[in-house]
């Protein structure tokens, strides 16, 4: 009949061609759609496919979206609230200065701040001298006083404001930023 393989290959060219395609479409249906036999006692045995794997991914994406879009949501919410507290700050800081300042000038008007004493004042050959009838700084139960000038009370009066109503602002930054967790 056949005398080699060459012969028998030859003469049955049509049909390896079409086990090769058989074997390849079935290869390909099975890489797609899968082939997932449910065994008794074993479970689900076999390939899972690409289309169920895609049904798992688009699930997957979609969880995704969702969450960046709350994300995106909570974001919004707190700039919004980061926003009250900066303008909240921004207020008490204007309302307060003005009702601390009124009281910081009380205080000098009242002689809360003395006369600084005159102070050593160095000379031109380093050695201090003491200014026109000058003295030893002032002492109080025997400690030296500093003293403050009217401006530095001011300042600080300010600055304890600013400082105040920023504190708050950042622990409310803080608490949003904590809420939004």
């Amino acid at each position: 009949m056949f005398r080699t393989a060459r012969g028998w290959v030859m003469a049955n060219a049509c049909v390896i061609a079409a086990v090769i395609a058989v074997a390849g479409f079935v290869a390909q249906t099975i890489r797609i759609d899968g082939f997932r036999v449910n065994l008794p006692l074993i479970g689900a045995v076999g390939p899972i496919g690409l289309k169920a794997d895609n049904t798992a991914l688009r699930v997957a994406v979609a969880e995704l979206e969702a969450d960046k879009a709350a994300a995106a949501r909570l974001k919004a919410q707190t700039e919004v609230a980061n926003s009250r507290a900066t303008e909240k700050a921004n207020s008490h800081v204007e309302r307060n200065l003005a009702k601390e300042r009124a009281g910081a000038d009380a205080f000098i008007a009242r002689g809360g701040v003395r006369a600084c004493p005159t102070r050593a004042v160095p000379t031109q050959d380093r050695s201090a001298v003491f200014d026109a009838g000058s003295g030893a700084l002032p002492e109080l139960d025997g400690v030296p006083v500093v003293t403050v000038l009217p401006e530095d009370v001011r300042i600080c009066t300010e600055n304890t404001v600013k400082a105040q109503a920023w504190q708050e602002w950042g622990l409310s930054i803080q608490a949003n930023h904590a809420a939004a967790k």
